[in-house]
């Protein structure tokens, strides 16, 4: 299952950068993350993996994040593997006129077993979570709540 979402941020591209770049943002604009611990690796650099665990609707979800690519500030992109899923995220940002930032999300899952022949009449549930997510972003970005 893929797709894609774009985000106008009201902010220029260094300043989105930065507070998409920190960790210790990640709780503020994904609420249902309750641990980020770096594993292996510089947190963010290309190699290196952390544990990432959510909890969501009384459900524990522990997924490893490996960081492929990092080209400051145009773009980041890592895999999350859960067990039963491994999301690909490539995220784009792009300088638009009057300072503002175009964010492009592309998003990949891939699931096995029993998940693998539900996924298909989930995919909306899917895409709103990651959209929810950007916007969630964009909110506390713009509104100030995050640290650059």
């Amino acid at each position: 299952m893929k797709f894609s979402t774009e985000t106008i941020l009201e902010r220029p591209i260094d300043v989105v950068w930065r507070a998409f770049d920190n960790p210790e943002n990640l709780k503020r604009w994904m609420p249902t993350l309750t641990k980020f611990e770096p594993i292996t690796g510089t947190p963010g650099q290309p190699g290196a993996i952390s544990r990432l665990t959510f909890v969501e609707n009384g459900r524990t979800i522990v997924m490893d994040e490996i960081i492929h690519s990092r080209q400051e500030p145009y773009e980041f992109t890592g895999e999350y593997n859960a067990g039963f899923c491994t999301n690909k995220v490539g995220n784009r940002f792009e300088s638009v006129a009057g300072g503002q930032t175009k964010w492009t999300m592309d998003a990949e899952f891939l699931f096995t077993g029993f998940f693998k022949f539900v996924a298909p009449l989930m995919k909306g549930v899917f895409r709103k979570r990651v959209t929810d997510d950007c916007k969630r972003f964009k909110e506390k970005l713009e509104g100030g709540a995050l640290a650059v």
